[in-house]
């Protein structure tokens, strides 16, 4: 018999005792992976907690199942909040579903000067539910069950007022970030340039609200993945 709880599945109708997944996560489950009456699967809430379940019915599309155990996981030390520019909808989506899957705890997408053709200004519901849905799938395959917060895109401004913990920019004429940061308090709040990098007027912003200036690489990165070695570096300090 097939062993279903290496899998994870997410549900946001879950009770005390039962849970029901979505059309999508039903489809997945029943007629992917062949999923039958009676045999254990997990689902997560995306807040930390592992809920091992059997399956009782399927009925209109969605699986019902009763929980038989469960358990909560805790974050990982290393509390990333990562604020990107915003590059375009791909490379938005790869950040997204990367960072998701190494554990990063809230992302937010910054205008900024060099931001190009601002794609997020109309439908933004559409484009966050897409996102989030590339985010729960990063989520289930990587087993680590907490959902990384998604905010609305913010101005630079807006964004450095709503961090918090120590701030990391990277910039190609910072420091070595292997020099300038030995060691990480989180939470830390890292902040990476669109397409075209940061105005020197950010720049300048950056430093007044005390953000450390890092160079991530030797050679000049794409901003998702700037954005991927940069998280992956304090996490590696964490």
């Amino acid at each position: 018999m097939r062993d279903y709880t290496h899998f994870l599945f997410y549900s946001c109708q879950i009770t005390e005792s039962s849970i029901i997944l979505d059309h999508t996560e039903t489809t997945h489950a029943v007629r992917v992976l062949r999923l039958k009456q009676n045999q254990l699967f997990n689902v997560t809430d995306g807040c930390g907690q592992i809920f091992t379940c059997t399956l009782d019915q399927v009925h209109d599309g969605k699986a019902y199942g009763s929980i038989v155990h469960r358990k909560s996981l805790q974050r990982i030390n290393a509390r990333i909040h990562l604020n990107i520019g915003i590059p375009d909808r791909d490379a938005l989506e790869t950040v997204a579903t990367a960072c998701t899957a190494m554990g990063v705890e809230r992302i937010t997408p910054v205008i900024c000067a060099c931001s190009q053709d601002q794609w997020w200004n109309k439908l933004w519901p559409k484009h966050y539910q897409r996102l989030q849905n590339k985010m729960i799938s990063a989520m289930k395959q990587s087993l680590y069950p907490f959902l990384p917060a998604l905010d609305s895109p913010l101005t630079v401004e807006q964004a450095l007022e709503n961090c918090s913990g120590k701030k990391i920019t990277a910039d190609p004429e910072g420091e070595n970030i292997c020099t300038a940061i030995n060691t990480v308090d989180f939470p830390v709040s890292c902040f990476i340039g669109p397409p075209g990098g940061y105005s020197e007027k950010e720049i300048s912003l950056f430093k007044t609200h005390g953000s450390t200036m890092v160079r991530i690489a030797p050679t000049r990165l794409r901003t998702e993945l700037a954005s991927i070695v940069l998280c992956a570096q304090l996490l590696c300090m964490g």
